[in-house]
Order: structure tokens, then C-alpha cells, then sequence
């Protein structure tokens, strides 16, 4: 079901539970905006048809959402060194990780109010998140390191190429 549809379908139960009060409220109809929002964080699978509030929302909570192909998991990063300790990989491994990205970052401070936030600066993020994405999980998979992580960003690699070549 995409957002259209899911909007319409929303609108239709609003009519099923409507009282005579909503109706004089909103004489043209209405939805249940709630269980909107909710559709969209939780069983969207794309972005296709909404608005900007609602494409948001859901790259920042839907686990189909870009920002939740990012590396998010700080146990990633560690790997056993020479002495056999678990360290942490610092410095451009950081970059790769899911609070550090720069457009997470941009859409996260938009959310909540989005002031000067055009459909620009959402599909500007929307791509710098899709290249950091395919970046990130190279440079892990591609690593000296034997990172805990580097089993996940190979699988994760074959899945993003299998989707490019499916396109």
C-alpha cells in the first residue's frame, strides 16, 4: 500500500467512526492523522507520494527509512588487535557511524519543526544519505581491520549492488 492509498484507506475509517460532533467539526471529512503517522514509522515500505513531514518521518524511524542502513551499531567498529585486546577503531570509522553522518544529523534537527526546511534540503540529504550509506559499508567491508562489523557490511554490499542491478 503506498501513501495514497493508505491515506484513503485512514479516511474511510475515520467515516466508519465518525459521531455527529466530528462531522460538524469537519464537514468535509477527515482522517485519523495518528494512525497516519503510525503506518508511516512502522509499515511504510517507501517514501513514494508523501510530503516532506511524512518522507521524514519516515527515513528518521521506519527501519525501511535510509537513515537505518547506516551502521548504527557501536560493537561494529571494535576488532581484536595483536595482543588479542578488543579496541575500538577511531578516526574515519567514526564517520562512517549512524549519529556522526552529517545528513542524518540535518534531517534530525528538521523533524521536529522544520522551519527553512524546502524539498530541496529533504532530497539533497535523501542522496548525500544514499551515497554515505554505499560508502560506509565499503570502507568497513574493505578494512585492515577485522572488525566485527566486516561480515555485516559484506552482506550488506551484496544486497545494495543486487538492488542497483535489479533497477
Amino acid at each position: 500500500m503506498n501513501y495514497k492509498e493508505a491515506k484513503k484507506y485512514f479516511k474511510n475509517e475515520w467515516k466508519k467512526t465518525a459521531t455527529d460532533i466530528d462531522w460538524l467539526l469537519y464537514p468535509k471529512g477527515s482522517f485519523d492523522w495518528n494512525a497516519l503517522h503510525e503506518w508511516v514509522k512502522n509499515e511504510a515500505t517507501s517514501d513514494e507520494g508523501m510530503p516532506k513531514l511524512e518522507a521524514v518521518s519516515f527515513h528518521l524511524l521506519n527501519p525501511n527509512g535510509l537513515t537505518n542502513q547506516l551502521p548504527n551499531d557501536i560493537d561494529d567498529f571494535s576488532f581484536i588487535n595483536e595482543n588479542g585486546d578488543e579496541r575500538f577503531a577511531s578516526g574515519c570509522f567514526i564517520l562512517s557511524f549512524r549519529n556522526e553522518n552529517s545528513h542524518y544529523k540535518k534531517l534530525s534537527k528538521a523533524f521536529p519543526k522544520f522551519n527553512n526546511f524546502s524539498m530541496w534540503d529533504l532530497n539533497h540529504s535523501l542522496e548525500g544519505l544514499k551515497k554515505d550509506i554505499k560508502e560506509s559499508w565499503e570502507f568497513m567491508a574493505n578494512s585492515k581491520f577485522n572488525l566485527n562489523g566486516k561480515h555485516r557490511a559484506i552482506a550488506k554490499l551484496a544486497e545494495i549492488n543486487n538492488i542497483k542491478e535489479a533497477k
